[in-house]
């Protein structure tokens, strides 16, 4: 069963302290999963992981197979889980979320049994609590509907994002670590930088609205500089991003941090691919482009 990776477009990290999020679907990455009758205790293969998935306790989609197992009442034995994943791991794309998602899927279908949106969220959502700690959900939202979100912990709105522009996203190389990055900016908590963060969700929202493209652009950029002084940034992300706003109307970190991906806003194809040739003039290979 088919899951799309996901964006978060403004929201990182505030979202975890009650203010609002954007996150959209990626849908260039996907993670698939197949289940199978198998004689003997559960089985898992993937590109990552191959064997008992008892041995596989500590890792999120340990938590997916059993969580849909358990609701179901099916016992732990005689099934292989056969993963594919082409979503990149620890760079903020939503592969943990979507790889739990697709495993609950594929459970649900292989004992013919329909999961309604709001079960696979909360049976998601809890293996999602191992691989993050304190997720704030919106990962698992997305990659379970398939539809861009506003988000808050009080707050599910589905939105229509069709500004008129081109996103960018630039896989910095670097792995990022959620757990990691939520423990700095718990240690560099700001209260006010965490209420700039949810009135340029805000205002981002107002302008996909109105498709005030530019000033949706100069937002993320803004947002970027508030994240960076939260120190979730690091001098790989940094330059990309420089070359970046050489043509972009605005760029900024996606995702937890400390690594990942970059984003980056532009009215064209024309000045996104400039970019994407000076990325590739510094070594960076690995970018998506996603109409917005």
């Amino acid at each position: 069963m088919q899951t799309f990776g996901k964006i978060i477009i403004l929201g990182e990290h505030s979202v975890v302290y009650g203010a609002k999020a954007i996150a959209l679907p990626f849908n260039a990455v996907n993670a698939s999963c197949i289940v199978e009758d198998y004689d003997g205790p559960l089985y898992f293969k993937s590109d990552y992981f191959d064997g008992n998935l008892a041995n596989f306790k500590n890792h999120s989609f340990y938590t997916a197979c059993i969580v849909a197992l358990d609701y179901l009442k099916k016992p732990h034995k005689n099934l292989r889980f056969i993963l594919s994943s082409s979503i990149p791991i620890s760079r903020g794309l939503g592969s943990s979320a979507a790889t739990s998602v697709s495993i609950i899927k594929a459970i649900f279908n292989h004992f013919n049994t329909e999961i309604f949106p709001d079960l696979l969220y909360e049976l998601s959502l809890e293996a999602e609590k191992v691989a993050h700690d304190n997720p704030s959900g919106i990962d698992c939202l997305v990659c379970c509907e398939n539809q861009p979100y506003l988000f808050s912990k009080t707050l599910r709105q589905p939105i229509n994002i069709d500004i008129g522009g081109y996103l960018l996203i630039i896989d910095s190389n670097e792995t990022g670590s959620t757990k990691e990055a939520i423990s700095v900016v718990k240690k560099n908590f700001d209260v006010k930088k965490i209420q700039q963060l949810d009135t340029l969700c805000e205002k981002a929202l107002e302008c996909i609205i109105t498709k005030k493209l530019k000033q949706f652009g100069e937002i993320f950029t803004i947002s970027h500089s508030i994240l960076k002084s939260l120190q979730i940034s690091t001098p790989k992300i940094e330059s990309i991003i420089e070359t970046c706003l050489e043509d972009a109307l605005g760029a900024k970190i996606s995702g937890g941090g400390l690594g990942g991906c970059v984003i980056a806003l532009y009215t064209d194809l024309k000045s996104l691919t400039q970019t994407k040739h000076k990325l590739l003039q510094k070594g960076i290979k690995t970018t998506w482009t996603q109409k917005i």
